[in-house]
Protein backbone atom coordinates (compact mmCIF):
# COMPACT_ATOMS: atom_id res chain seq x y z
CA UNK A 1 0.00 0.00 0.00
CA UNK A 2 1.23 3.23 -1.12
CA UNK A 3 0.97 6.99 0.89
CA UNK A 4 -2.28 7.68 1.65
CA UNK A 5 -3.66 10.90 0.13
CA UNK A 6 -6.57 13.27 0.43
CA UNK A 7 -8.98 14.39 -1.88
CA UNK A 8 -7.24 17.44 -2.29
CA UNK A 9 -4.07 15.81 -2.66
CA UNK A 10 -5.52 13.05 -5.25
CA UNK A 11 -6.56 16.09 -7.45
CA UNK A 12 -3.53 17.67 -7.60
CA UNK A 13 -2.14 14.56 -8.60
CA UNK A 14 -4.12 13.57 -11.22
CA UNK A 15 -4.78 17.30 -12.39
CA UNK A 16 -8.66 17.57 -11.76
CA UNK A 17 -10.45 19.72 -9.55
CA UNK A 18 -11.47 17.62 -5.37
CA UNK A 19 -15.14 18.32 -6.74
CA UNK A 20 -14.57 15.82 -10.18
CA UNK A 21 -12.99 12.63 -7.76
CA UNK A 22 -16.38 13.56 -5.70
CA UNK A 23 -18.68 13.56 -8.54
CA UNK A 24 -17.28 10.30 -10.13
CA UNK A 25 -17.00 8.52 -6.30
CA UNK A 26 -20.93 9.37 -6.50
CA UNK A 27 -21.24 7.91 -10.18
CA UNK A 28 -19.15 4.62 -9.10
CA UNK A 29 -16.91 5.75 -11.66
CA UNK A 30 -12.61 6.89 -10.74
CA UNK A 31 -10.33 5.65 -8.87
CA UNK A 32 -10.56 3.02 -5.81
CA UNK A 33 -10.62 5.43 -2.64
CA UNK A 34 -10.88 4.50 0.75
CA UNK A 35 -12.92 5.65 3.48
CA UNK A 36 -11.19 6.33 6.63
CA UNK A 37 -13.32 7.70 9.34
CA UNK A 38 -15.59 10.70 8.09
CA UNK A 39 -13.07 11.28 5.09
CA UNK A 40 -11.67 9.86 1.73
CA UNK A 41 -8.37 8.76 0.84
CA UNK A 42 -6.49 7.65 -2.33
CA UNK A 43 -4.21 5.10 -1.96
CA UNK A 44 -1.33 6.48 -4.25
CA UNK A 45 -0.72 2.97 -5.38
CA UNK A 46 -4.17 3.02 -6.73
CA UNK A 47 -3.90 6.51 -8.61
CA UNK A 48 -0.89 5.38 -10.21
CA UNK A 49 -2.35 2.12 -11.41
CA UNK A 50 -5.57 3.76 -12.57
CA UNK A 51 -3.81 6.15 -14.86
CA UNK A 52 -1.81 3.35 -16.39
CA UNK A 53 -4.61 1.35 -17.43
CA UNK A 54 -5.91 4.12 -19.27
CA UNK A 55 -2.93 4.57 -21.32
CA UNK A 56 -3.48 4.88 -25.15
CA UNK A 57 -1.04 4.14 -28.11
CA UNK A 58 -2.18 6.58 -30.41
CA UNK A 59 -0.54 4.25 -33.32
CA UNK A 60 -3.04 1.36 -32.04
CA UNK A 61 -6.23 2.39 -34.21
CA UNK A 62 -8.84 0.21 -32.07
CA UNK A 63 -7.22 1.24 -28.58
CA UNK A 64 -7.29 4.64 -29.80
CA UNK A 65 -11.12 4.59 -30.80
CA UNK A 66 -12.43 1.96 -27.86
CA UNK A 67 -12.04 2.21 -24.07
CA UNK A 68 -13.84 -0.19 -21.57
CA UNK A 69 -16.84 1.16 -20.13
CA UNK A 70 -17.64 2.09 -16.67
CA UNK A 71 -18.12 -1.27 -15.59
CA UNK A 72 -15.35 -2.69 -17.90
CA UNK A 73 -17.93 -5.08 -19.18
CA UNK A 74 -18.07 -3.74 -22.73
CA UNK A 75 -16.17 -1.57 -25.33
CA UNK A 76 -17.66 1.96 -25.88
CA UNK A 77 -16.10 4.10 -28.50
CA UNK A 78 -14.32 7.57 -26.62
CA UNK A 79 -17.39 9.20 -27.97
CA UNK A 80 -19.73 7.97 -25.78
CA UNK A 81 -18.05 7.28 -22.85
CA UNK A 82 -17.58 11.04 -23.21
CA UNK A 83 -20.61 11.74 -24.20
CA UNK A 84 -19.73 13.58 -27.11
CA UNK A 85 -22.47 14.44 -29.75
CA UNK A 86 -21.76 12.88 -33.81
CA UNK A 87 -21.27 15.49 -36.17
CA UNK A 88 -22.01 15.03 -39.91
CA UNK A 89 -19.69 15.76 -42.99
CA UNK A 90 -20.59 14.43 -46.38
CA UNK A 91 -22.48 11.95 -44.44
CA UNK A 92 -19.73 10.46 -42.56
CA UNK A 93 -20.14 10.94 -38.72
CA UNK A 94 -17.11 12.63 -37.34
CA UNK A 95 -15.92 13.47 -33.77
CA UNK A 96 -17.36 17.27 -32.42
CA UNK A 97 -14.15 18.67 -33.31
CA UNK A 98 -16.14 18.45 -36.97
CA UNK A 99 -14.21 20.11 -39.89
CA UNK A 100 -10.68 21.00 -39.96
CA UNK A 101 -10.09 21.64 -43.03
Amino acid sequence: MGRLLTVAEAAALLRFKPRTLDNWRTRGFGPKYVPVGGGIRYDEDDLTKWITQRKVDPTDRDGARKSKSRRGKTDVTVQETLHLPKLRRHGKENSRMGDLD
